[in-house]
Parts: C-alpha cells; structure tokens; sequence
C-alpha cells in the first residue's frame, strides 16, 4: 500500500497482525500490555479517535500550542489538505529550544 492510502486495510485497528508496536507510548500503557491488564489492540483503540487535530504549513505558534495542549499530535497539510507531517509536543519543544539558541523567532 502506498503510505498515503490512509483507508488500506492495514491501517485499521481492527486489522490483524503478528504483533502491534505503542509510539508513543505511557508507563501505563506499557505496564498494562506487560502485565496482561489490557491487549495492546484493546489499549489503542481506546487512545484512537476520528478527531483528528490539523494544522496548516504556516499555522501560528501559539495555534499550534493550543492544539497540543488538547492533544498529544496534530496533523500537518499543505494548501490541499494532503498530510505532510505529524508534528508531536516534543517537536514544537525542540523547535523551540533551538529557536531560543540560534535567535529564531518563535
């Protein structure tokens, strides 16, 4: 499937596999699969939504820390809404930081 094809099979929850990998993933999470608390597939489809948060190419900062305030990720597009990125809060915080040293704006 091309990486594009966000409706091929392989893309569901519900797909089955040899094996699922957390990305990223809580303590929680982790000591839940670890301890049989709960099934991986089980613990992702609780975290997994439909609202998905997305953000333009030129979307202002404190835009896109509202966003991330309200959820882990947000979604890059470009000008035709095709995805370019996932932009997570480690991201914005290293860009930040870099920007803080080399005298970016941001």
């Amino acid at each position: 499937h091309a990486e594009e094809d966000l409706d091929a099979p392989v893309a569901s929850g519900s797909y089955r596999t040899d094996g699922t990998v957390l990305i990223p993933a809580s303590m929680a999470t982790v000591g839940a699969v670890a301890s049989g608390a709960g099934d991986a597939n089980a613990i992702v489809s609780k975290c997994m939504n439909r609202q998905v948060a997305v953000v333009g190419l030129h979307t202002p900062i404190a835009t896109l820390q509202e966003s991330l305030r309200q959820s882990n990720a947000v979604v890059v597009v470009d000008h035709e809404r095709k995805p370019l990125s996932i932009l997570t809060r480690i991201d914005l915080l290293d860009y930040l930081a870099r920007a803080a040293g080399e005298g970016l704006p941001g």
